[in-house]
């Protein structure tokens, strides 16, 4: 009996001591995995500073790539992104030596006599039209000075070989770049161009001005021609797709309301000239209205295909300037500047119940507004400012879902969201386009896909991950806005993996692995 107590009180000891043991273990196993993750933080860190820092291109694609590799975060993305954005136009790097660079060549005319290239600066390379003596590009990215320039066999590249032997190779066709160009649509020189995209991204209106008219053309996308230009008389002129892509309306800055058949160019039958000047417009979600919101103050109907005004669907009360519409057609919601005020700047909102003609609810911003649209439940504004900020507005409630941060260097003039609404995008007038989480309405990154100050109206695709770039040079790209897509340039473009000693200047004596 006694010796069966012991026994068990044996057991139950050794029960205890595994116990024990398997507690200390557990805690020690997860001791070592914070350990890890902390580590495994700072060393991105550290390969985020060096990749900003360090004037070597392909250097720097490897360390933004590797710091992603180990800690893949907003932050290590985004300096990836910005990495990329320092040459836009790059898409090859290796490395002669120096021995093997050729005399020095500081211009060069392209096989079929149209373009030049010209060192403009010590590291710095212009392309000109060599028929007007515009210049077309500069290309940023060596880290050396410059002493070779060769057009590729067919014109479509430059390559550039500097005094260490690194070669980069630039496209200058524009399609195989990280934002890459549609073919065939070269940038224009001159006064801007408002180009908006069609919301399935087949087409694009461009609009410009020109003494005595103001004229539209449809770009298509897609390969096939697109429509002859087609205009209006002079002056301002906003064009607004209809949600199918089969209409499209234009306000100009007299008020008068147009529609056409994007196909042909026609002009469709009727016109409505406002009563109002400078009306901000938009489809509902089934196309058959068009809403526009007066600096009046009040919000119209008008039947898109007779532009017969339905009516005064609701007094605001501030001046307006931007309208959208909710994804059910439900709540529209617009900007406006006070009424009783000389101040212009939009610096109040208002959400408008469509069916019972009446305010629901309006507040007023802490920034000068630009831009707004709907996410794809309807439940969020995302609204943009003058001083490149967006604010993520809960619909319901009032408030906003965090204070406004800013992802812009100047003004937004376009905000997007995808269509499963977890991403923004923003076109600005500094030339970038900025990513931004959709829930949070944090910054995950931004490009340059063109010259610095072109603006645009980017959107997301259907497919949820490219966005297309309208610009108002006359330019569209596409960007796939996935990060292993961007890894995996970045590697295109590098060509190779870090050495051995650019590994230990970067991770001290973490075991070498590939990056690319």
């Amino acid at each position: 009996m006694g010796a069966g107590r012991g026994r068990g009180r044996l057991l139950s000891i050794a029960a205890v001591v595994v116990a024990v043991a398997t507690v200390t273990g557990v805690q020690a196993s997860r001791q070592a995995e914070r350990a890890a993750v902390n580590t495994a933080r700072a060393d991105a860190q550290r390969l985020r500073e060096l990749a900003l820092a360090e004037p070597v291109t392909d250097r720097a694609l490897l360390f933004a790539v590797q710091g992603v590799r180990l800690d893949n975060t907003p932050a290590t993305r985004s300096v990836l992104l910005s990495v990329l954005s320092r040459s836009p136009q790059l898409i090859g790097v290796r490395h002669v030596p120096p021995a093997s660079v050729g005399p020095m060549r500081n211009g060069v005319v392209s096989h079929h006599g149209y373009r030049s290239a010209s060192v403009t600066s010590d590291r710095t390379v212009s392309v000109w039209d060599a028929r007007t003596g515009d210049r077309i590009e500069q290309l940023y990215g060596h880290a050396a000075a410059i002493r070779t320039l060769e057009f590729g066999p067919d014109d479509t590249t430059l390559v550039t070989t500097d005094e260490t032997g690194t070669v980069l190779t630039w496209d200058l066709r524009g399609d195989r770049r990280f934002a890459a160009r549609y073919p065939g649509i070269d940038p224009v020189r001159g006064a801007p161009i408002t180009m908006v995209a069609r919301p399935d991204g087949t087409a694009v209106v461009s609009v410009w001005s020109r003494p005595g008219a103001t004229w539209l053309r449809i770009v298509n996308l897609a390969g096939s021609a697109g429509s002859a230009p087609f205009g209006m008389r002079e002056g301002r002129i906003s064009p607004v797709w209809r949600p199918d892509g089969a209409q499209l309306a234009t306000t100009d800055s007299e008020g008068l309301l147009a529609t056409w058949d994007p196909a042909t160019g026609a002009h469709l039958e009727g016109h409505a000239s406002l009563a109002w000047v400078r009306a901000a417009v938009t489809y509902t979600p089934d196309g058959q209205t068009i809403l526009a919101a007066s600096r009046g103050g009040r919000l119209y109907r008008v039947d898109a295909d007779s532009l017969a005004l339905d009516g005064d669907l609701v007094d605001v009360g501030d001046r307006l300037g931007v309208v959208a519409v909710g994804p059910r057609g439900r709540l529209a919601a617009v900007l406006g500047a006070a009424a009783r005020s000389q101040d212009i700047r939009l610096t109040r909102y208002a959400v408008i119940d469509l069916a019972g003609s009446r305010v629901v609810r309006r507040g007023a911003l802490a920034f000068d507004a630009t831009a707004l649209a709907f996410a794809p439940d309807g439940r969020r504004l995302a609204i943009a400012g003058q001083m490149g900020e967006l604010m993520l507005l809960d619909v319901r409630t009032g408030r906003p879902v965090r204070p406004a941060v800013i992802g812009h260097n100047a003004s937004v003039l376009s905000v997007a969201y995808s269509p499963d609404g977890t991403r923004i995008v923003t076109g600005g007038y500094d030339g970038r386009v900025v990513l931004w989480n959709a829930r949070t309405g944090e910054v995950l990154g931004s490009l340059r896909p063109g010259a610095a100050g072109t603006a645009s109206r980017p959107i997301f695709l259907p497919d949820r991950h490219t966005v297309l770039i309208p610009a108002e040079d006359g330019t569209v790209a596409r960007w796939d806005a996935r990060p292993a897509a961007w890894l995996d340039f970045a590697c295109r473009v590098a060509g190779r993996d870090l050495t051995r000693a650019e590994w230990e200047r970067a991770l001290g004596d973490r075991p070498h692995r590939k990056t690319c």
